[in-house]
């Protein structure tokens, strides 16, 4: 599949109990069946992506500072353009193999090009510098051209072998909205004491 096709994945989940009856003895068991469809980047359980770019020799520690930017930010600040967009739902950058190659791994909600171009106006936005710009290949004028942008990433994606997913198939938003009910009900509770 080409990461500029729509794609959407299918999770099915089956929940088998034993319920109680009042005498003590087992109901019988009952069976739940689950069905999610979400759209994603690609068929898996937790949409994302996996990077890897060969640093520029002499740019090891230019990259890693670029790395270590990104971790001074306010990234879960609701006004960072990063936490408006409310699609990622974490992402690593490392350097490995003794800081000759970049590594990123996200998970993110829907498509990957689209991901992309959104990561790409983040740091336009922010006027940050991408620590793949010191990796080979990164376009130079990554700014003015978002389409190069997107083909540098795209171009580098490592396909996944294997994923798990504690909350398969749920957004962002989702997770945000069930911890916002959890907060206003434990309010209610802490409140009615």
């Amino acid at each position: 599949m080409s990461a500029t096709e729509p794609a959407t994945a299918t999770y099915t989940t089956e929940t088998t109990t034993a319920a109680p009856t009042g005498s003590g003895a087992q109901a019988p068991q009952k069976t739940v069946v689950t069905t999610v469809t979400m759209p994603t980047g690609y068929n898996t359980q937790a949409p994302g992506a996996t990077l890897v770019a060969n640093v520029i020799p002499g740019q090891e520690a230019n990259c890693r500072k670029a790395i270590e930017y990104l971790g001074t930010l306010p990234l879960n600040d609701p006004n960072h353009p990063l936490d408006k967009l409310g699609t990622v739902h974490s992402f690593r950058l490392l350097l490995i193999n003794n800081d000759t190659q970049l590594l990123l791994s996200i998970i993110f909600d829907g498509d990957t090009v689209q991901y992309v171009k959104d990561f790409h106006d983040i740091f336009v936005t922010i006027e940050g510098t991408p620590a793949f710009s010191y990796c080979e290949g990164f376009p130079e004028n990554w700014r003015e051209d978002q389409q190069a942008f997107v083909d540098f990433y795209v171009g580098h994606l490592v396909p996944t072998i294997m994923e798990y997913s504690f909350y398969p198939f749920v957004t962002c938003q989702e997770v945000r909205k069930a911890l916002k009910a959890r907060e206003s009900f434990t309010t209610v509770l802490d409140q009615m004491q």
